[in-house]
């Protein structure tokens, strides 16, 4: 298991450890395979980030608070900084999200007729005049 940083733009795998705050040698929190194994599951850095926090969290939450004469560490709250940090990096995610690219369809009346037709093709659900009424010369219903 290996351990690098660099800084943010060096890699996805860097940028995931510069949002999940892993870039101290000292502290290692993920290794390097752990992060490459999010970046295939996630469809972006925030995605993975958020989903690292989530791990982090369960693995925090596992800890016990301990208490040795006057030291007390409190693994709970680590847990649960993790667990705020990954909500906050799933709402970077979907903000940062791109617009779905509209696809082209058809250029001409016949062209849009004869896709409309060919029953391999998915169709949309909803089409410009399902409502029309031709019996009664209405629209709408």
């Amino acid at each position: 298991m290996t351990w690098e940083y660099a800084y943010p733009a060096a890699s996805s795998k860097d940028a995931v450890r510069f949002l999940i705050g892993d870039t101290n040698p000292d502290d290692t929190q993920l290794q390097d395979e752990e992060i490459d194994w999010l970046l295939l599951q996630e469809t972006n850095v925030y995605l993975a980030a958020s989903h690292a926090c989530r791990n982090l969290a369960a693995k925090y939450a596992r800890e016990v608070t301990k208490s040795v004469g006057g030291l007390s560490i409190s693994m709970g709250e680590r847990q649960s900084q993790y667990r705020d940090l990954a909500a906050s990096l799933a709402t970077l995610a979907e903000q940062t999200t791109s617009v779905p690219t509209p696809i082209y369809t058809a250029q001409t009346v016949a062209e849009k007729e004869a896709r409309g037709a060919d029953t391999t093709l998915n169709h949309p659900l909803f089409k410009l005049g399902q409502m029309d009424n031709p019996g009664t010369g209405s629209v709408g219903g």
